[in-house]
């Protein structure tokens, strides 16, 4: 759950004492996702490549550069020109990380993209009941974009939403049978894009996917549809979700 106090503070700072705004962003970050950056460290390796779909300033990617070391990459994606523009200088000295201004989706052409009249961290590629201002940019599907050439080993995905498109756009990318997936999991979001959660989840299982609930240290896995009832369809309820074909 994100709490709206925390949210009207980083707003203030992201947009009127920027200097301060990276360092208690990282701060609460650290401390808010500890669970799952311990989580994610058990699966990313050296020699890794991790796909970071919503990468925002790169706070994840930082993180997934050391983990994956010289001998593996890290690819980000983010559209937004004010967090590309941190995330390039958050990342400069990260000679295995490659950053794109692009959305993902289920295909590659032109997006609009809802800016945010909060913060930084919740632009949309649909429309939503608010926003400041319209953008179009351009968008790629994950399949079009490695095109064959690598093996992706696991997938970070937050995009407000707008996941399952994202993962339409992937289909090819998730054959690989030792992938993983972790992504944010907004019920109220996912229904605003135009799916739902149980599309996503049907979408993940019919893969092959088992999906896990991330509680703190807990992974509570999901058999069936019925079972999506633990998710909250509240607007302010956010989950995260891990995906593997592996057993746990």
């Amino acid at each position: 759950m994100k709490n709206s106090l925390q949210f009207k503070v980083a707003t203030f700072l992201f947009k009127h004492v920027p200097v301060l705004y990276k360092p208690l962003y990282y701060f609460f970050k650290n401390r808010q996702d500890a669970d799952e950056l311990n989580l994610l460290k058990q699966f990313i390796k050296p020699g890794s490549t991790v796909v970071d779909i919503g990468a925002n300033i790169g706070f994840y990617a930082e993180y997934f550069s050391n983990w994956v070391g010289e001998t593996g990459k890290v690819h980000c994606f983010e559209p937004d020109e004010t967090n590309f523009s941190l995330l390039k200088k958050n990342t400069q000295n990260s000679e295995n990380t490659i950053i794109n201004k692009l959305a993902v989706s289920d295909k590659t052409g032109s997006i609009t993209l809802y800016k945010s009249h909060r913060l930084n961290v919740d632009h949309r590629t649909y429309k939503p009941t608010q926003f400041d201002s319209t953008t179009e940019l351009k968008c790629v599907s994950i399949d079009d974009y490695i095109n064959n050439k690598f093996k992706v080993d696991f997938i970070k995905m937050d995009i407000q939403g707008a996941e399952y498109p994202a993962l339409e756009g992937m289909k090819k990318t998730l054959k690989n049978n030792d992938i993983k997936l972790l992504s944010e999991f907004w019920p109220y979001g996912l229904k605003q894009a135009g799916s739902s959660k149980q599309q996503v989840y049907a979408f993940l299982t019919e893969q092959g996917f088992s999906v896990y609930k991330i509680d703190k240290t807990n992974l509570i896995l999901i058999e069936s549809k019925s079972e999506l009832e633990v998710f909250s369809d509240d607007e302010e309820d956010y989950y995260n979700i891990l995906a593997t074909r592996s057993s746990i």
